[in-house]
């Protein structure tokens, strides 16, 4: 059963469109990494501009449990540094994959804006769609919300990242018993 979580887990993961594939320090073996490419359309302000899109480049790591670690930026804005954390779930009876994920500005600019993304992604293009809320650290005032639309640009699988004895998708989602 963890294969067949996996194997529709990993062009889920595969659909979130990242700059790099180096693995965020102090992450757990991932079992997959995946770059993304997410566009950020503004539906509600005044902390953005209606119908203004800002896109955003992320390196993702997604470990045996679903946990997602990761970093980001903003393209055109260097100095827009993001560290994401996260989960990834697997509905077994609806077959739906979730994302869940927090991007927290770190860098020189807008440092603590947060962007808090619910989704869902497509188990076969890895398509990643849903909505963003986003909040400026003490500046309540400038929050808004956004259509979130992600591409998966690259993506790599670790067979052996969940192996015997450690954890995986199934003790996070369940287990029927069977690989």
């Amino acid at each position: 059963m963890k294969r067949l979580i996996l194997t529709a887990l990993v062009p889920a993961i595969a659909s979130l469109t990242l700059a790099s594939t180096t693995v965020p320090a102090g992450a757990a073996t991932p079992v997959a990494t995946a770059n993304y490419t997410i566009a950020y359309t503004c539906t509600a302000g005044p902390g953005c501009t209606l119908g203004i899109t800002s896109t955003h480049t992320y390196v993702l790591a997604v470990d045996c449990d679903g946990v997602i670690t990761g970093t980001g930026t903003q393209v055109g804005y260097p100095q827009i540094l993001e560290t994401v954390s996260g989960t990834l779930s697997f509905d077994e009876t609806t077959r739906t994959v979730t994302v869940n994920f927090v991007s927290l500005y770190v860098g020189a600019l807008f440092t603590g804006y947060a962007l808090t993304v619910t989704g869902t992604v497509d188990p076969r293009t890895g398509a990643l769609t849903g909505t963003a809320t986003s909040q400026l650290a003490g500046s309540p005032e400038l929050s808004a919300t956004f259509s979130v639309l992600g591409t998966r640009d690259s993506f790599g699988f670790n067979d052996a990242a969940c192996s015997d004895g450690q954890h995986g998708p199934d003790d996070v989602h369940g287990d029927d018993g069977g690989d």
